[in-house]
């Protein structure tokens, strides 16, 4: 079949999927029978149930599935019910993690809306694809070697489309199958690669509207991009794009819109100009000289627009000054009898006083600092939108190793 009229013919043959519809949700009550009120509680259990058969569909619920997932042949459309954020598949052996291979006739099967992850411990192959449709996919850390064509993010073993997916810190992003792979790639992300973003024959895998962090020269296509796909973090695999990412409205302009009504970003995340990372705890608080541990915490959100954002200690020694520091690097790092929790270079905040109690010792102190204005008055020309930043409080304490305390620390993003 002339490869243009397989695409075109690839969204109508999506439709025709659901004969049968079987359910899975990884909290339920196992085994289930497949149904809304009784789903399977696994996805392989579901795909090798006799009653599963080509051309139904499978829709997970959000969950952490740790299963390597085989098709055994049979033309399903597997996908996600609320998206790649909150669904996973986790690999627990060595191969492909989702091996959705279909060999035979009648249209191709889809895996739709999965965070497809691998292990350090097992050497993977993300998605194996023969007759399949991959969108809306976040392929990551398929990295462990030696094994042969393993380590790599999606493989294609037979024709095959790719579609705004994110494909990231894999050994290999995209890879085919030496004489059988060939299809195409759109409207998706590739990069973080530690060998090559891409391993394939030109004429056989293409790339259209998509970005390859590096090897754009060893590819076929056309209007794809390469360089940084700037997208929030990395080490903490948020891949959402950023302010200013140019993977922002350049995807296939013939597919739908965007959710905001734009056209189509690259990826597997589409870019929202009010996202950035929760505020989120790390690392270990320095017990003080009366036993308590101070603790710290946020309310609102970090903008360069001005959104409320304070953050705050609390269990504090009563009465004490202290301030609050903060840098672009997190660290767990033993000091000073407790930890240090932000890697330097680190920033100072004016000096705070804890207050509480008027007379005595006790741990009714609480530093309070708002973070927003200190964003908006411009001090810190570092405090711009995509940036994550990391912040602790440091105190007074002359009841304890080096007279000083330090609380647990603060993770979080600058939307703008």
């Amino acid at each position: 079949m002339n490869k243009l009229v397989l695409l075109a013919s690839l969204w109508l043959v999506v439709p025709a999927f659901g004969q049968s519809t079987w359910h899975v949700d990884a909290q339920a009550a196992p085994p289930g029978n497949g149904s809304p009120a009784a789903p399977y509680t696994s996805i392989q259990y579901a795909i090798s149930h006799p009653a599963t058969l080509s051309g139904d569909l499978i829709v997970v619920a959000p969950g952490v599935y740790s299963e390597n997932v085989v098709f055994g042949g049979k033309r399903l459309a597997l996908e996600s019910s609320h998206g790649p954020l909150v669904t996973v598949i986790r690999a627990v052996a060595n191969g492909a993690v989702v091996d959705a291979r279909y060999f035979g006739q009648g249209g191709l099967g889809r895996v739709e809306g999965f965070t497809v992850q691998g292990s350090p411990s097992y050497s993977t192959i993300g998605v194996d694809l023969a007759n399949t449709l991959l969108r809306r996919c976040i392929v990551r850390g398929h990295r462990k070697l030696p094994l042969v064509a393993l380590g790599v993010g999606v493989r294609f073993d037979s024709w095959s489309s790719v579609t705004e997916c994110t494909i990231v810190d894999n050994w290999q992003g995209v890879g085919m199958d030496a004489f059988l792979g060939e299809g195409e790639v759109r409207s998706s992300i590739v990069a973080g690669s530690a060998h090559s973003d891409a391993s394939v024959a030109p004429e056989l895998v293409t790339f259209h509207y998509s970005l390859l962090e590096m090897g754009l020269e060893n590819i076929s296509g056309n209007d794809n991009i390469d360089g940084d796909p700037l997208l929030w973090s990395w080490i903490h695999e948020d891949y959402a794009p950023i302010l200013g990412s140019r993977v922002i409205d350049t995807g296939d302009p013939a597919a739908p819109l965007d959710p905001d009504g734009s056209r189509r970003d690259m990826g597997a995340i589409p870019f929202d100009a009010s996202y950035a990372p929760a505020p989120t705890v790390y690392c270990t608080s320095k017990t003080n000289s009366l036993g308590c541990v101070p603790s710290i915490s946020a309310s609102g959100s970090a903008s360069v627009s001005g959104s409320p954002f304070v953050i705050a200690s609390s269990a504090q020694l009563n009465q004490r000054p202290g301030l609050l520091f903060y840098g672009f690097e997190a660290q767990s790092l033993p000091y000073q009898g407790g930890w240090l929790c932000v890697r330097a270079p680190v920033r100072r905040t004016p000096l705070l006083n804890s207050g509480g109690s008027t007379s005595g010792n006790d741990c009714s102190g609480v530093y309070s600092f708002d973070f927003d204005a200190w964003i908006q008055s411009g001090v810190d020309p570092a405090l711009t939108t995509g940036t994550i930043a990391y912040a602790q409080f440091w105190s007074r304490d002359p009841g304890v190793s080096f007279a000083t305390v330090r609380s647990d620390a603060l993770r979080f993003g600058i939307a703008p």
